[in-house]
């Protein structure tokens, strides 16, 4: 399975988590029998629900803080769950590429939810990466600091990867930025 299809199974039992109060990984699969879900798959899924469980009111707090105009209670349940899932990739997965993590989840808002819902999710999670200046996947770049502004390196890091993670945050906030503007 692609992590584009386990993603959507993790979307889904977070869904079903909102809804009924758990999430039956089994039924989900039964209900779905076209996933072929790998053990690796598997793994990935499951741990991302136990990063959601883990920090289920610091994920929901952030998407609180960034849903400018809407009340929580207010945000449709599959929005919401696909914000989740961005929200523990982001925050916990620094394995996976921020920039991934918020094209799939406008992908999953496409697919599964409103006309609309790809532009909100793009506004919400585009918001929170620019509030923390995530300029890397696994560093942020000091209050006050732009990413081309500042040196955020590891020691295993070169100065051409320095300036590919900066233009390729500036690439993604412009990519988010025209996302946001009215049509």
């Amino acid at each position: 399975m692609a992590r584009k299809d386990a993603r959507e199974v993790a979307m889904k039992l977070l869904y079903q988590k909102d809804l009924s109060g758990e999430a039956d990984f089994d039924s989900l699969l039964r209900m779905e029998p076209h996933y072929s879900i790998h053990e690796k798959d598997k793994e990935y899924i499951l741990s991302l629900l136990n990063l959601f469980e883990s920090h289920a009111q610091e994920i929901d707090g952030h998407i609180k803080s960034f849903s400018k105009g809407w009340e929580f209670n207010r945000i449709a349940r599959v929005d919401l769950a696909i914000l989740r899932l961005a929200l523990c990739e982001i925050l916990y997965r620094p394995d996976i590429p921020v920039s991934v993590s918020i094209n799939e989840a406008v992908e999953l808002a496409k697919k599964f939810s409103s006309d609309k819902s790809g532009k909100f999710v793009n506004g919400v999670l585009g918001g929170f990466i620019r509030s923390k200046r995530i300029a890397s996947e696994e560093h942020m770049v000091p209050e006050g600091q732009t990413a081309s502004e500042g040196k955020i390196t590891t020691d295993k890091q070169t100065a051409s990867e320095e300036k590919i993670a900066t233009q390729e945050q500036i690439a993604s906030d412009e990519k988010v930025k025209a996302e946001e503007k009215p049509q």
